[in-house]
C-alpha cells in the first residue's frame, strides 16, 4: 500500500507499506531502502484506478501526518536524498 502527499500535482512524501509489515517512506531529502519520490507529475485518480493493480483512497491530512509519524519512528532515514 501507497501513502501519498501530493502537491500541485507532485508527491512530497510516500510510506510504502508492505504486507510482510515492513514499511519505507520517502521525503524530500531523506528516504529508507528503494523506496523514492517520483520525479514527474502524478496521474489524476480517475486514471490511476482505470488499472487494474492500483485502487486509491483519499485520506485527510491527519490520517497521512500520523501514518508518516508511524513510520519515521519505526525507521529513520537511511539515505540523504538532497540535490545539493
Amino acid at each position: 500500500m501507497y501513502l501519498i502527499e501530493i502537491e500541485h500535482g507532485l508527491e512530497v512524501r510516500k510510506v510504502q507499506k508492505y504486507a510482510d509489515g515492513r514499511v519505507q517512506w520517502a521525503g524530500p531529502d531523506r528516504q529508507t531502502g528503494d523506496t523514492g519520490l517520483s520525479e514527474g507529475l502524478m496521474p489524476f485518480p480517475d486514471a490511476i484506478d482505470a488499472q487494474d493493480e492500483f485502487t486509491t483512497t483519499p485520506i485527510d491530512t491527519r490520517e497521512f501526518e500520523s501514518e508518516w509519524l508511524a513510520a519515521l519512528a519505526e525507521r529513520p532515514g537511511d539515505a540523504d536524498c538532497s540535490k545539493e
